[in-house]
């Protein structure tokens, strides 16, 4: 038996450590970090985004409300020439037509949400001297493409700049969705001619002198580790290049912010209601066997209990910090790979107790293994609260799980070896 128990948690803690590394890969695959030139002055600030988020539109509103204030009139978006230009024709209108007109074109798309709709109607409405700049491919060749030369012929502007630009960005997305590039490289080299093409026409229009505009784009596009468009606009501009997040807006936390923590309240009661249970149900062999005279670890443990409940319901830091929209985006926060392991502790802890109330209850049952796990009751919620600590990034979290383990666990071993020794 010792032997079995022994391979199972070899195996587990191998499972566990292969289960963690491939977790740190995953979660910091995305390289979600912020980005600021080294020494010199931003003019060209890119929010990375996942379409059709409303809280994402929330806070990209928020950051043009800032750039706004601050003098700053031209923003750039991930839309194609003529969406750029209709809806700055749009913010001349009395009336919604054209952005419905758009709208409706990107059905299909993660942009065709209400949320899209409210986003424009309140730039409209606070900010309403906004220049939009659209510097992608001609998406919607197909529909809005034409609508746009329609409009422009009425106006008697056939022969004008924006008719023939207007035909060129069509032809791009023409070209790219007739032949999809698997690397996108097609598409990216495209995105980074128009926006060059839009923003040096720009600074020309100013006299030469450099333009402090904001971009919205996806979150691909903006990954300063990769070569995409951002760090190719850095390259071609030297280093007036920042990058936003916006997911991070959703991800970051003060590690010592006191609030309440609703990850915290759940986690509280996953340990109290079995041990209560298990209070009520305790048989007079386990009791006895239970019995601890080490007064310092008595209070140790006692201690170490207060400060958990304490800390997990005081600090929102606890919490799951993720933004998770099927088919369209997955965000998570840094050392999002440690909350795993907390649920994943957590989950084994529910299954150690449930075998447990289905059992004999003996001393051999308590102290018997769970999925590789020895000592299973014990150690399994120590670990929980230390990688919760270490997630939240925490030392106030980390000390109590330390204080708990070492009367806790000590508490255990203790009684372990005493009941074991005379049986």
């Amino acid at each position: 038996m010792k032997k079995l128990v022994s391979i199972n948690t070899v195996l587990f803690i191998s499972i566990v450590g292969a289960l963690f590394a491939l977790l740190c890969m995953f979660f910091n695959a995305e390289g979600l970090n912020d980005y600021d030139p080294e020494g010199g002055e931003s003019y060209i600030t890119l929010y990375g985004e996942a379409h059709g988020i409303e809280s994402f539109y929330d806070a990209e509103l928020e950051g043009w409300g800032q750039f706004y204030s601050e003098g700053c009139r031209d923003l750039f978006i991930e839309l194609s020439y003529y969406e750029g230009e209709l809806l700055n024709d749009y913010m001349k209108a009395e009336d919604a037509e054209i952005l419905d007109v758009i709208y409706d074109s990107l059905e299909g798309t993660p942009s065709h949400t209400q949320y899209f709709l409210d986003f424009y109607t309140a730039i409209k409405r606070d900010y309403p001297e906004t220049v939009f700049h659209g510097t992608d491919i001609g998406h919607q060749y197909w529909n809005l493409g034409p609508y746009y030369l329609e409009y422009l012929e009425k106006a008697g502007l056939k022969d004008s700049d924006k008719y023939q630009r207007t035909l060129e960005v069509m032809e791009q997305g023409r070209a790219w969705y007739e032949d999809l590039d698997s690397d996108g490289e097609f598409r990216e080299n495209l995105m980074v001619e128009n926006f060059i093409w839009d923003y040096d026409r720009l600074v020309s229009e100013k006299g030469g002198e450099k333009v402090k505009i904001m971009g919205i784009y996806g979150g691909y596009h903006t990954n300063m580790k990769d070569n995409v468009m951002s760090t190719r606009l850095k390259n071609h501009y030297s280093d007036i290049i920042s990058v936003r997040y916006v997911a991070n807006k959703f991800l970051k936390a003060d590690s010592y912010a006191v609030g309440f923590s609703y990850f915290g309240l759940t986690f509280v009661a996953l340990l109290l209601i079995p041990n209560i249970i298990f209070g009520f149900t305790i048989t007079d062999e386990l009791r006895d066997a239970l019995e601890n005279k080490n007064m310092f670890l008595t209070i140790t443990e006692r201690v170490g209990e207060a400060l958990i409940c304490i800390v997990l319901l005081l600090f929102p830091a606890n919490n799951p910090r993720a933004v998770i929209k099927p088919q369209i985006c997955m965000f998570f926060s840094r050392r999002f790979e440690w909350f795993v392991l907390v649920v994943l502790f957590m989950a084994i802890y529910e299954i150690f107790w449930i075998r447990f109330f289905r059992s004999k209850k003996t001393v051999k049952d308590l102290y018997h293994s769970t999925c590789g796990v020895p000592f299973a009751g014990a150690i399994l919620p120590c670990f929980a609260v230390f990688c919760l600590g270490v997630y939240a990034g925490n030392l106030v979290t980390i000390a109590a799980a330390v204080i708990f383990t070492i009367g806790h666990l000590g508490i255990h071993i203790s009684c372990y070896k005493r009941y074991f020794s005379k049986n």
